[in-house]
């Protein structure tokens, strides 16, 4: 049987790898869906100003009525979007045409439910948060009068 024969040096710089491994873990474990939706928002939408009260209630509003795998997807894309960023996780996923997809249904739906479409301007002020749609989310649809 070997015997290993670490110096100091080497036990120091594999003790700060573990505890900085650690770190980034724990950082990384505690995201929650605000955070993904903060990063892809600020990702899809620069300029626009956005409070971080309108992002959690829409985050909120997001989750209810989901489907109960959908959770767990988006704390693992929480936790990417902590970790390499919106753009790495948008750069990893490239490919797949489910995400472009649930990110273009999340983005409609974020728009949809603030004042983004009324205002002028958007970058001039700050969004404000309107609540879920209830109605088409369709902002272009044309209806027949009944």
């Amino acid at each position: 049987m070997t015997r290993f024969n670490l110096s100091r040096r080497q036990m120091m710089a594999g003790g700060l790898s573990v505890a900085a491994l650690s770190a980034i873990g724990g950082y990384s474990a505690s995201a929650d869906a605000h955070d993904f939706f903060t990063a892809m928002l600020h990702s899809e939408l620069p300029g626009v100003k956005i409070s971080d009260a309108t992002i959690r209630a829409f985050t909120s509003d997001a989750m209810k009525g989901r489907h109960s795998t959908f959770a767990p997807k988006l704390k693992v894309l929480s936790m990417a979007s902590r970790v390499v960023g919106d753009r790495g996780v948008t750069a990893m996923l490239a490919r797949s045409s489910a995400y472009e997809k649930f990110r273009r249904e999340l983005l409609t739906q974020f728009l949809l439910s603030t004042d983004f479409f009324t205002l002028p301007d958007p970058t001039a002020r700050e969004l404000t948060y309107l609540g879920p749609t209830v109605a088409c989310g369709n902002p272009f649809a044309r209806f027949e009068p009944a």
